[in-house]
């Protein structure tokens, strides 16, 4: 909405995700999930996928994933399920194991802290020793 769907032109959006190369955990999933879809949604528009233009690689890779990921999904879906299989995929958790139990209530914690961050806060906060 606030492109303007870029005047009618082809356009890839993308999660500029971490500015400098600061690495730390961060990252806005709902809010991306959403945007891209509002996107890909929005009347006009002639967005073409999605990207990341990360400045710092090796890091975060659930914000990568859940964005790269983005261009298959026609409609909002709930995240916090697709965090949860995204783990058990990357940790091959078994269900119902206590393993299992104590690795996706860890990362609901994670998800719903520095993966949510709320307001115009745009990468990982600098440490006040640098």
């Amino acid at each position: 909405q606030l492109s303007n769907n870029f005047h009618g032109r082809p356009f890839v959006w993308c999660a500029l995700h971490n500015f400098g190369g600061q690495t730390g955990m961060y990252g806005r999933l709902k809010y991306m999930a959403e945007g891209a879809l509002a996107a890909a949604a929005s009347p006009g528009t002639r967005m073409q996928g999605v990207g990341i233009t990360m400045e710092g690689i090796e890091q975060n890779q659930i914000v990568y994933e859940l964005v790269l990921e983005l261009r298959w999904h026609t409609k909002h879906f709930d995240v916090d399920k697709w965090v949860a299989r995204f783990i058990s995929r990357r940790y091959g958790l078994t269900p119902k194991t206590v393993e299992s139990d104590v690795a996706l209530a860890s990362w609901a914690l994670i998800a719903d802290s520095v993966y949510s961050v709320a307001g115009q806060q745009m990468g990982a906060t600098k440490s006040l020793i640098e």
